[in-house]
Formats: structure tokens, sequence, C-alpha cells
């Protein structure tokens, strides 16, 4: 028996000698498989966080920039007295290029009494404001009472009180109502109107003059 299985495993030792060469062979073949394998994980990974710290679009930065020069203007345009913000208004409604402004008649309008001082002084020299070549106008002729929609249209936090006597006195280039709350200076334009009155809300300006400026920064972009 002793003999036996020296004899097997004298044969076993031999099988290996004569088979060294192959079995090498299969475990760097096997070696060199995982190894692929893990370089294509490697470099999928790679692909993938140079795709993660890739910039973003031009598009995006190009709105973000544009959305940041927005929000800086409109700081700088709300901090403005009524005065100042009147005296850059008028001038900018100089540019034909962004405005249509037709001289004041001189005749005396039913609603006059109930105009803001900016409101006053405005149509004293002009009696219909207009976008060239768009929609948005203000007009003394199609100024009328308007009533606060049933829903409150937020104005930035500000309660609507319906109990106040609105005016509108034009609309911007989407068709919005442009209003007053006279004697207030205070600008509202009351957005979703021509929608479900749950969706309506205001934005609002310290003075007509000061949402006009706001309309020309925006024209010019």
């Amino acid at each position: 028996m002793n003999s036996l299985m020296a004899f097997v495993v004298i044969v076993g030792v031999l099988a290996v000698i004569v088979n060294w060469s192959r079995i090498q062979n299969w475990f760097q073949a096997r070696a060199q498989r995982g190894g692929i394998q893990t370089r294509l994980q490697k470099s999928a990974q790679s692909e993938a966080n140079r795709r993660s710290a890739r910039p973003q679009p031009v598009e995006n930065r190009t709105l973000q920039q544009a959305r940041l020069r927005y929000e800086a203007y409109l700081k700088e345009v709300t901090s403005l007295s009524v005065e100042q913000a009147k005296q850059r208004a008028e001038a900018a409604l100089m540019n034909s290029r962004f405005w249509r402004c037709t001289p004041a008649d001189g005749k005396a309008h039913r609603l006059e009494r109930e105009f803001n001082r900016s409101l006053r002084d405005l149509f004293s020299r002009w009696s219909l404001v207009e976008e060239a070549g768009g929609t948005l106008r203000i007009s003394l002729a199609e100024a009328a009472a308007y009533t606060w929609p049933l829903h409150d249209a937020l104005a930035f936090g500000a309660d609507a009180d319906r109990k106040k006597r609105y005016l509108k006195i034009g609309s911007d280039s989407d068709g919005n109502p442009v209003v007053i709350c006279p004697p207030e200076e205070t600008l509202y334009v009351v957005y979703g109107t021509q929608s479900s009155s749950e969706k309506m809300w205001a934005a609002d300006y310290p003075s007509i003059y000061h949402w006009l400026l706001v309309k020309q920064f925006l024209m010019e972009q």
C-alpha cells in the first residue's frame, strides 16, 4: 500500500513538472484578464469624474449672469428716491428706439384728482407712453377704476386691501394690468389675471418711474 501511494505521489509531481509552463500561462492569463477589467473600471470611473467636473454649458452661465445683472440693477433702481427715478426715467423716455410718447393735450381727465403725484407729473407731459414695437402702454385715456382680483394677489408680501380704490393705468408687454392705489406712489403689475385667480400675484415698484426704468433695462438686454 505504501508503495502504491508513493507511486501516485511521484506520478503527480512529474505531471506538475511536465505541465508547469501551461499552469503558469493559465495563471498569467487570469491575472491579465483581471487587470484589463480593473483598468476598464478605472477608466469608466475616471470618465464619470470628468463629466461631473465639467463646467456648466455656456447657455446656463449666460442666463445666470443675466439674472445676476438684473437683480443688481433692480436693487440699484429701487434704492432711488422718486425724484431721482423721475429724472432718469424722463431721460430714458426720450430714446425713440424703445419708447413712443404722445404729448399731453392739456385736457383734464375725470380721474385726475385721484392720480398720485408721479402719475400727474407724467400725464402733464405725455398722455400716452408706449413701448416702440411692443404692447406695453401707460395711457391717460385708458385710466379707469380697477377691481382687485377676488383672490389676494400678493405684492411681495404686502396684503391687498380690497377696501382701497385702485386705478388701472395701462398694461405691460404681456397684457398684465398696471395698477396704482392713490394717493400711494407704489405701482403694481398684476400677473395671472388671464388664468385661474388662485395663480394671481403682483409685483410692486416704488413708483411708475422705477417701473419704467426696469422695463427700459429689460428692453436693452
